[in-house]
């Protein structure tokens, strides 16, 4: 079967990164763009031979030749969005992060069990290999109770952007984005060690400050983390410095797991650097296109009916962590998580 794929968000990111990947995915097509700019919807069209064009997210819903809709607008539209496309009957990707808010995040759950179609969460960082053999390996025991688990995911939007660059963009906006970097990237540090210690966090403390950036979301934060089974875990991410490993460390009382590049679109390494026995050993691990993996994987959901790994409650788990984060760095103490 081949499904029809309809975007709601013309950004960058669908553009550069999501799209180049559902294009390499066999059964999908591109059906439809929306923007609300119709001039910037009708230049991605032109770009990707995409044959309809909207301004309006009603209109692409309703269009009868779209079967998925992937959402890529900004945060706080993703709840109105992904309930449209329910309504109309179009299953849903959704780019991270799911919702502002946990309610959000509850109707766009409703919504898609009501309608009975698919709802998934883009955390594309476990499509990643990489952080799959790390699963494995702590889940095997290889390096006994863990301790420790730390991940980073650093950059430069200035560097990135260029003249592009503005200090209100949503990335840096909670009125717009939710948060500042840990709403955009820091929740996939967040995401991927609850998939590799396959824990979730019950406590939180948050550190933050504009050190780089004027703007009234955070450029730089750091998180401390205590997860059920009784590891601790750190998170560090910034969108104002350019050099970073962007990796993640496992310390348990058998050893240690450490990678180099894997927090990111796309891995520097697949190597996991592996202490056993007071030696250090590297095994060599396979790259792959995290995207077009979680894509495939949504795509095999829709047509068996499965509920996805990563599917509505997930979401919500990671926006429950930052929004506790964003609380703690605001009342500076240490705050639990709800279960």
């Amino acid at each position: 079967m081949v499904y029809r794929w309809g975007v709601i968000g013309a950004g960058r990111f669908a553009e550069n990164v999501f799209v180049p990947a559902l294009l390499q995915c066999q059964g999908s097509k591109l059906a439809a763009v929306m923007a609300r700019d119709k001039k910037k919807a009708e230049a991605f069209a032109g770009k990707y031979k995409i044959p309809r064009f909207y301004d309006s997210a009603t209109d692409l819903c309703k269009d009868s030749e779209v079967d998925v809709v992937y959402i890529s607008s900004p945060t706080f539209l993703h709840c109105e969005h992904t309930a449209l496309a329910a309504r109309y009957g179009k299953h849903v990707f959704c780019e991270k992060p799911m919702a502002v808010t946990p309610e959000e995040c509850d109707r766009m759950i409703d919504a898609c069990e009501k309608n009975r179609v698919t709802l998934m969460v883009g955390h594309n960082m476990r499509y990643h290999k990489v952080h799959q053999s790390l699963r494995e390996m702590v889940s095997s025991g290889q390096v006994g109770r863990v301790g420790i688990a730390r991940a980073e995911i650093i950059t430069s939007f200035q560097k990135n952007q260029g003249a592009r660059f503005t200090t209100d963009q949503f990335r840096l906006n909670r009125g717009l984005g939710g948060g500042g970097v840990l709403f955009d990237m820091g929740i996939h540090a967040i995401d991927v060690l609850r998939f590799v210690l396959n824990d979730e966090i019950e406590e939180v403390t948050a550190f933050s400050q504009n050190l780089f950036i004027p703007c009234n979301g955070e450029d730089t934060i750091s998180l401390v983390l205590k997860f059920r089974k009784g590891a601790y875990g750190a998170v560090t991410t910034s969108g104002a410095l350019p050099h970073a490993r962007n990796g993640i460390e496992i310390y348990g009382e058998k050893g240690a797991l450490v990678t180099d590049g894997s927090v990111w679109m796309a891995v520097r390494s697949a190597d996991i650097h592996v202490l056993t026995n007071g030696q250090w050993e590297t095994r060599r691990g396979e790259k792959n296109n995290c995207y077009v993996a979680e894509i495939e994987d949504f795509l095999g959901c829709v047509g068996s009916g499965a509920r996805p790994k990563v599917g509505g409650e997930e979401g919500k788990k990671n926006i429950q962590v930052v929004l506790q984060c964003y609380r703690s760095m605001d009342e500076k103490r240490t705050l639990r998580i709800e279960a």
